[in-house]
């Protein structure tokens, strides 16, 4: 009689690749992705094959793990993870219950702040504006003289979670190489960021209310900006946000006889584009970016040209009916001047 025996292989051998990526990184955490193969039928040591089962992932570097079912891969978003390093691991897991856990591992860096990181408002990948602002956290400065103090306090509502893309160069800012930020798809809450734009409105040089020098601005309906940082507006104090977005809608809203070099004659109309809502920046946030620049970049008024800023700015914010502030790079300060001299114009958003 003949006998016909089947053998079982007995899986004993843990996965034998496994492979760790970062597809994602935000603002508070990272999405990383792991891949694994299982170790293949061995005849010799009478071994079977029986497929990936799971993978565990860990932040902390492998101090405590989370589970994710998979195959040949799967991914695994941590979010809300605290400012600092953070060592990312993986170990994948057969069906009989072998594991095996990746040596490498992968490092991402939650910052307290993102200033000065580059912003892409249009989903392009490309740098449109630079962050001077991130409510995240309270901050308050000076911008070297009297007029350039600035403060500015934390968001306590929750925030709007942003990626935090690869390090790109910009030609309009000395080609200074930052992280690009962009808006997560799905992501809801407060805008965390107040952005200036890389670029001057049109290239042109503008007065401020023309007008207004000999007397046509009535001096009891001027937007003046109190010496505290937040806006008295028409005597309501607005302590949610700065000033700018404010000052826009009130003079386009309350003042005429306007000369056709005036600025806010031409920006009529031109504050919206693609859908991104953009205004002149108050004397509390030219500061706000005139510290930014001089703490991170090194920026005063040897160079400020190199970074395709021009001699002098205007603000939104009048400090008397006939003088409003402005962000003179040449001097290193905010200045104070007449309205109807010519100044460029750059304009700001929140983000």
């Amino acid at each position: 009689a003949t006998a016909t025996y089947n053998e079982t292989k007995i899986d004993t051998e843990g996965p034998t690749t496994v492979t760790i990526s970062k597809e994602e990184q935000t603002t508070e955490g990272a999405t990383i992705k792991a891949t694994a193969t299982d170790a293949p039928n061995n005849e010799e040591k009478k071994s079977g094959s029986s497929g990936i089962a799971k993978y565990y992932f860990s932040s902390d570097n492998g101090g405590s793990w989370v589970t994710v079912n998979g195959e040949t891969e799967a991914s695994y978003e941590f979010k809300g993870l605290t400012a600092g390093t953070h060592t990312f691991k993986v170990k994948a897991e057969d069906k009989a219950g072998n594991s095996k856990e990746l040596d490498q591992t992968v490092q991402i860096e939650i910052k307290n702040n993102y200033l000065g990181c580059y912003v892409d408002l249009n989903n392009d990948t490309e740098p449109d504006g630079i962050i001077y602002a991130d409510l995240a956290e309270s901050k308050s400065g000076q911008w070297i003289d009297e007029f350039g103090g600035y403060s500015y306090t934390k968001e306590t509502k929750e925030l709007k979670t942003y990626v935090v893309g690869d390090k790109k160069t910009s030609n309009k800012w000395n080609n200074q190489e930052r992280e690009v930020l962009s808006l997560k798809n799905g992501t809801n809450g407060e805008e965390r960021f107040y952005v200036m734009a890389l670029e001057d409105f049109n290239g042109e040089r503008y007065t401020w209310y023309g007008n207004a020098f000999n007397g046509g601005l009535p001096e009891e309906k001027a937007v003046v900006e109190t010496v505290i940082d937040f806006a008295e507006d028409n005597g309501k104090t607005n302590t949610n946000y700065w000033i700018g977005k404010n000052n826009d809608l009130d003079f386009q809203n309350k003042y005429g006889g306007l000369q056709n070099k005036d600025m806010w004659k031409v920006l009529n109309g031109q504050l919206t584009k693609d859908g991104i809502d953009w205004f002149v920046p108050s004397r509390a946030e030219w500061s706000a970016f005139g510290d930014m620049l001089y703490t991170i970049f090194e920026v005063n008024n040897s160079n400020y040209d190199n970074f395709g800023l021009y001699v002098a700015y205007w603000s939104s914010s009048l400090a008397e009916k006939n003088y409003a502030y402005d962000a003179a790079f040449v001097d290193d300060m905010i200045a104070l001047d007449r309205v109807n001299l010519e100044f460029a114009v750059r304009l700001s958003t929140t983000f």
